[in-house]
């Protein structure tokens, strides 16, 4: 056995003389893998040269040509890679080049590589660790989705983040980023669990859609003041959540922004610049005891503060000219509603609302009928009574408390 093993060795290093750097590829495997590389006019060729030791496990793929890119699907679905060594004139990991590598966990990168595919690291669940190196510019969509990193470091050059780069990395806890990028895409973070913190760099203004749902071990977030727009439930799910200030830079944001976030307590919005509470805005935020709408509100979503079941007063300001159907449904513990508007908000048309006196009546904007108690202007009482006759009893003179 001793004897096969020196041969072993001796042979992988005769294999390897005459061998430059930029034409082999070293990998670990429990069996030879078989890969086809293309040069740079697309033209396929094979190793021209291959080996692999059963005992050790270890294996080179040496190719006549100095290698500058991982084609596309190179190593797709290879179970049996555990490690490998990229060589350092690699400046291209092409889409879905690793995808599916289940037990791949170790894998070298050096400093040439600009761009990482779509794809190209697809649930390589076992991949804890990986290099950003300095040189990277792209990183395409999916490309780390599902897989096991538990940090990432970003390079200050990187210029594009793709969607779901890093979607479902269970067990990623923390997120520097870095680069002259100015978004983030959607779902860039999604079911990241246990992310506990991230850093995004000042260049960035948008967040697109769910770029951070579901990341329920995120107990806060710094939103710099450059951040104008977040897409629809960019915090959904974000259940350790307790306090958020919204920067006054803040233009848009889109429905669901803090959906489901069961542990925040209060939200700060922008002073001037809001113009709407979109749909769905807080439902389920069980905890919310507190939420200023700002002056500047024109409209409430439908469902805007649905089982918000901690609220027990809110401020409707005169500006408000709508309110979405269950916007209030659930709020159990909701005692009081004051609005300032001298005529009544229109309440979304329904199938079971109809019109009186040009007013829209509807009783589906969730006010429970019975606990609460909406305070409106003095000159104001009978026009809201006739809009709201369901409400008729609970209308009362603002400033005048029984």
């Amino acid at each position: 056995m001793k004897k096969n093993k020196i041969f072993s060795v001796l042979l992988g290093a005769l294999f390897l003389v005459g061998c430059s750097q930029s034409n082999v590829i070293r990998y670990q495997a429990s069996e030879k893998i078989h890969v086809t590389i293309k040069n740079g006019w697309g033209a396929e060729y094979l190793p021209e040269r291959s080996q692999w030791d059963p005992e050790s496990g270890k294996g080179t793929l040496v190719f006549s040509q100095e290698i500058k890119r991982i084609p596309k699907k190179a190593f797709s679905k290879r179970k049996a890679l555990t490690q490998i060594e990229i060589p350092p004139t690699v400046e291209i990991i092409r889409d879905n080049a690793f995808e599916f590598c289940e037990n791949l966990s170790e894998i070298t990168v050096s400093g040439n590589v600009v761009v990482i595919g779509e794809s190209a690291f697809f649930r390589c669940r076992n991949l804890k660790r990986f290099d950003f190196p300095k040189s990277l510019q792209f990183i395409g969509d999916n490309a780390f989705y599902g897989s096991g990193l538990e940090r990432v470091d970003l390079p200050s050059g990187l210029k594009s983040l793709g969607y779901a780069a890093f979607e479902n990395c269970t067990d990623l806890k923390t997120a520097h980023l870095d680069g002259t990028f100015t978004s983030l895409g959607s779902s860039l973070f999604s079911d990241c669990e246990s992310l506990t913190a991230v850093e995004i760099p000042e260049t960035v203004t948008k967040i697109d859609n769910s770029a951070f749902e579901n990341c329920r071990s995120l107990p806060e977030f710094v939103l710099w003041e450059h951040v104008s727009i977040l897409g629809d439930g960019v915090f959904r799910g974000c259940s350790s959540f307790k306090n958020f200030v919204l920067p006054d830079t803040l233009e848009e944001f889109g429905s669901g922004l803090f959906e489901n976030c069961e542990a925040l307590t209060s939200v700060q919005f922008p002073a001037e610049i809001m113009k709407t509470v979109p749909d769905s805005t807080f439902a389920n935020c069980r905890s919310l005891k507190e939420a200023v709408i700002p002056e500047t509100v024109t409209a409430v979503g439908e469902k805007a503060f649905m089982n918000c079941r901690s609220l027990s007063r809110m401020t409707i300001p005169a500006g408000v000219t709508f309110i979405g159907s269950d916007a209030f449904d659930g709020c159990e513990s909701l005692k009081e509603v004051s609005l300032s508007s001298a005529e009544p908000p229109t309440i979304y048309k329904s199938e079971y609302s109809w019109y009186y006196n040009s007013y829209v009546i509807a009783w589906d904007w969730g006010v429970d009928r019975e606990k609460c108690t909406i305070y409106v202007p003095a000159d104001s009482v009978e026009t809201y009574t006739q809009a709201w006759p369901f409400h008729k009893n609970q209308i009362k003179v603002q400033g005048v408390k029984n």
